[in-house]
């Protein structure tokens, strides 16, 4: 119950700030499908629609590829308002790094660093006159260590943030 009460009063008091999310200049939020990414975007000027994206991931032990490890990447991104008034679709390129351990998932101790490089597309909702914007995010990769690989399957999720 404590629980409960707790997070409607942070819903609350998130959803009655009056805050124009429409031009934020930072945001941190959080991004979930089968692994949690914690996000944190930077407007890279005043007035311009470019942003940086920093990411840490933590993977867990759900696929015979992956064991348990954790990656961080940094993307540049474009934006573009689109449709409805809110509606906003961020585009770009960026690179990863992680660490990955299989000891959970094979007899064998293996671990194994992963570079490569990544696309990203994301819609995204902004509510006006609220810090809090939703997202649908897509991101392809392409490892290059320990081999060189196109995953069978693009990461994103959906995602919350708030926005300052």
């Amino acid at each position: 119950m404590k629980k409960i009460i707790f997070f409607t009063v942070i819903l609350f008091a998130l959803t009655s700030i009056n805050t124009q999310a429409q031009n934020y200049n930072q945001a941190f939020g959080f991004r979930t499908n089968f692994n949690g990414y914690i996000t944190f975007q930077y407007r890279v000027s005043a007035g311009a629609n470019n942003f940086f994206n920093l990411e840490a991931n933590f993977k867990d032990d759900y696929d015979d590829d992956y064991g348990f490890g954790t990656s961080v990447s940094a993307d540049y991104l474009w934006s573009w308002n689109v449709g409805p008034q809110g509606l906003v679709f961020y585009a770009g390129t960026g690179a990863y790094a992680g660490f990955i351990n299989k000891k959970y998932k094979y007899t064998s101790d293996e671990s194994k660093i992963n570079i490569g490089v990544r696309g990203y597309a994301e819609i995204e909702y902004r509510f006006d006159n609220s810090p809090i914007a939703l997202s649908l995010t897509i991101i392809p990769t392409i490892d290059f260590t320990p081999e060189v690989r196109l995953p069978y399957q693009s990461y994103g999720g959906l995602g919350i943030k708030y926005c300052f």
